[in-house]
């Protein structure tokens, strides 16, 4: 009696996998043609670019910090707030120096274990980067590109100053990238 079970059993597994093994059959697999028929390689990114961005665009960089509210920002320098086009809300410290950046991109490190963001500003700005430097080193806090008289367009960690650049190490690739696209972005 024990048997009519198993073999009750194994005749329907048996109907379940017949079907599933036929289904393949009617189709003959062969490995060159299942690779023309996927999409050419001309069209398959294989990395997307690594921002960069050159031209002049004049900005005022002051030190500064992030400050959490739930309300939309209002612009008022005279008590130190300052905006993004977003409406996030930033409280400036120090004195604001205005430089004009001509270039900038994201690029790994010389390791190849982190991403950099280089800031090129144009020639004579040296001693504006290296005020606005150690006035966010003074603050401890951010240093925040503004346009003159517009929004904040970028936030960034205090930088390393050489010469004519303003440069971030050992940040991450979405980190690289979007400080990069903020300057960018007009």
């Amino acid at each position: 009696m024990r048997t009519r079970p198993v073999r009750l059993l194994v005749a329907l597994v048996a109907l379940l996998l017949v079907p599933a093994c036929d289904a393949g059959a009617d189709r003959d697999l062969r490995p060159e043609e299942e690779a023309t028929s996927a999409m050419p390689p001309e069209d398959i990114a294989a990395t997307p670019s690594v921002p960069s961005w050159s031209g002049s665009r004049a900005l005022v960089l002051v030190a500064g910090s992030r400050v959490l509210t739930p309300l939309a920002c209002t612009p008022a320098p005279e008590a130190g707030l300052i905006c993004t086009a977003d409406g996030d809300t930033y409280a400036t410290a120090g004195t604001s120096q205005r430089a004009t950046l001509v270039g900038a991109e994201a690029r790994l490190d010389e390791g190849h274990t982190s991403w950099q963001s280089a800031f090129r500003f144009a020639a004579g700005s040296e001693r504006a980067l290296v005020r606005a430097q150690e006035s966010a080193q003074r603050a401890g806090e951010l240093l925040l590109f503004q346009v003159p008289d517009g929004p904040v367009v970028a936030a960034i960690p205090v930088p390393r100053v050489n010469g004519r650049t303003l440069l971030l190490a050992r940040l991450d690739k979405a980190d690289a990238w979007g400080f990069v696209r903020a300057v960018a972005e007009e």
